[in-house]
């Protein structure tokens, strides 16, 4: 693949790429607790805090490590300064959550060593604090500003580490890759609505080896392909046709791929040396249109030294998608051990990659505890301004299956 004209978009690729995030991060991120906390003179502090252990023998701080234990005023977030005179060294002790012991038992603990806080007064607060550690330094800083002063570092417990996805991206990003394989995968698309195969809808699959020029290979696309013969001699389809559901580019693609791994297989057990059989011939019968439908397709398709031999499935292969995949994709994506998944444009309404809450929330790219599979997933975000403008906005319905 041509990528000459990419590296000088290298830095706006990678800032561009957006991370998912896993449906246990975002139901993390909107998990609050309530815990007091109250101002004490900085002098204080030790025998302060021996009072709150004897007074609640059984509260584990370790449950809310992510939370700075002692602040200064200038560190609080606006809606929790009080404003005390800078005469006086103070500091604001989060206490503990508010189920562990009542503001009265508190209060009461306090008022017996009164002179701890004097200048000050035993003034007990609740401020609303995240339950969860932050999941990346972006996050922990959003909090600090909103919530109290929180303390990142630099893990996700709830989804991929913030290293390997740092590394992954900058491989995405290096030559241009992420940008180059979206374009061709857009191109793609654009054939499909071209030979009335399908939607604008398009798929790339890529192989990263030491064997290909820049790092890495194209190794199959595929265009939707779902009104594949069903339009009529005056070129349309019958009112509210919805096309072949086996047929959207996923599952097109991903069967090419199996397609190459059968000829590999069968060449290699009957001894065939001959480098250029049809890999048409191969996937005719199969109802997944796997067969190449366009010109993009068919040049990749016939290619039979493009994918590395004795591979299992599409294991660790790269996926680009014009738009974000359906249920029924998404699974098979993850069935079929693809290791990244770019796309470009989000599908709210029929996208089950994303997590968040205007989407449907599946996020099936990384449930560990419900699915025996993972992969790295980012969505592609537009180009800059003075970039050539992406066709793919706009091109299928909201409501469409992709």
């Amino acid at each position: 693949m041509d990528t000459d004209k990419a590296p000088q978009d290298a830095i706006s690729i990678y800032d561009r790429l957006k991370p998912l995030r896993t449906k246990a991060e975002v139901q993390a991120s909107n998990e609050v607790v309530h815990v007091y906390v109250v101002e004490i003179p900085s002098k204080s502090t030790s025998a302060l805090l021996k009072i709150v252990k004897t007074a609640i023998p059984s509260y584990d701080v370790t449950n809310l490590q992510h939370l700075r234990r002692l602040a200064k005023e200038e560190f609080l977030p606006p809606h929790l300064k009080l404003n005390t005179p800078t005469d006086i060294d103070t500091l604001h002790l989060l206490i503990c959550p508010t189920a562990a012991i009542t503001v009265a038992e508190l209060q009461a603990a306090f008022t017996l060593a009164a002179n701890l806080f004097e200048p000050l007064q035993s003034s007990i607060r609740t401020v609303t604090v995240p339950f969860h550690a932050p999941t990346s330094a972006a996050q922990a800083a959003e909090w600090t500003d909103k919530y109290w002063p929180i303390v990142y570092k630099n893990t996700n417990p709830h989804g991929p580490h913030p290293a390997l996805i740092a590394r992954a991206q900058k491989e995405l990003a290096a030559n241009g890759d992420a940008q180059v394989y979206m374009r061709l995968a857009e191109d793609v698309a654009a054939q499909a609505v071209e030979f009335d195969c399908g939607e604008r809808i398009g798929a790339v699959v890529v192989e990263r080896t030491s064997k290909a020029k820049n790092g890495t290979r194209v190794v199959a696309v595929a265009g939707d392909g779902r009104y594949t013969g069903m339009v009529n001699s005056s070129g349309h389809r019958a009112p509210g046709e919805k096309g072949n559901v086996l047929a959207h580019p996923v599952l097109r693609v991903i069967a090419m791929v199996a397609a190459k791994r059968r000829a590999e297989e069968e060449s290699s057990v009957s001894g065939d040396d001959d480098s250029t059989s049809d890999m048409t011939d191969i996937a005719a019968s199969t109802v997944l249109a796997d067969m190449p439908l366009t010109p993009l397709e068919k040049i990749y398709s016939e290619q039979s030294d493009n994918l590395e031999p004795h591979g299992y499935l599409c294991l660790d292969l790269e996926l680009y998608l014009t738009h974000e995949p359906c249920v029924m994709c998404s699974m098979a994506i993850l069935h079929s051990r693809f290791g990244r998944v770019v796309f470009g444009q989000l599908m709210p309404k029929t996208g089950a990659l994303s997590a968040e809450a205007d989407s449907l929330g599946y996020g099936l790219f990384w449930r560990r505890e419900q699915l025996n599979w993972k992969f790295l997933c980012w969505e592609l975000k537009p180009s800059v301004p003075d970039d050539t403008p992406s066709p793919r906005a706009g091109t299928v319905d909201s409501d469409l299956q992709v």
